[in-house]
């Protein structure tokens, strides 16, 4: 998996987002990831992927 993390205008971190290993992210909406994969066979697969908010501990 790999990882990004989003942080507001001052510098504090508002959140982090895992990744599937490979995406090729192509746009991130509020509540969605709009990315590309490429399978063992190198056959394109594009992926919508939902964002869910945890509540705040």
């Amino acid at each position: 998996m790999g990882g990004w993390s989003r942080h507001g205008p001052d510098g504090e971190v508002l959140g982090f987002v895992e990744t599937p290993e490979g995406l090729l992210i192509y746009d991130i909406g509020e509540d969605y990831i709009l990315g590309r994969v490429t399978d063992e066979m190198d056959v394109e697969f594009i992926q919508l992927w939902a964002l869910e908010r945890l509540p705040d501990a």
